[in-house]
């Protein structure tokens, strides 16, 4: 098995369902050196989230779902 280095690709996604705050994981995150993919940033489903990358090349998606979202108003957000 390759690594997504090897490959110039991903091929697969780690997600993290945190407890702690988004914003200061990504503190930490940046602290330590990890290599952020994205900042910080609410999506339209209700959660926050961020990506980083491990040594090997993997992403890993750190979350926190923060408000349920109504179908609805999902819909209203992707929309527009």
């Amino acid at each position: 098995m390759h690594s997504p280095l090897a490959l110039t690709g991903t091929s697969q996604c780690v997600y993290i369902a945190m407890d702690e705050d988004v914003d200061d994981a990504y503190d930490k995150a940046m602290m330590a050196g990890a290599e952020i993919v994205t900042a910080p940033y609410d999506t339209t489903y209700g959660s926050r989230e961020f990506i980083g990358r491990d040594p090997e090349g993997h992403r890993r998606i750190s979350f926190r779902t923060a408000n349920r979202i109504e179908p609805s108003s999902m819909v209203a957000k992707l929309s527009r």
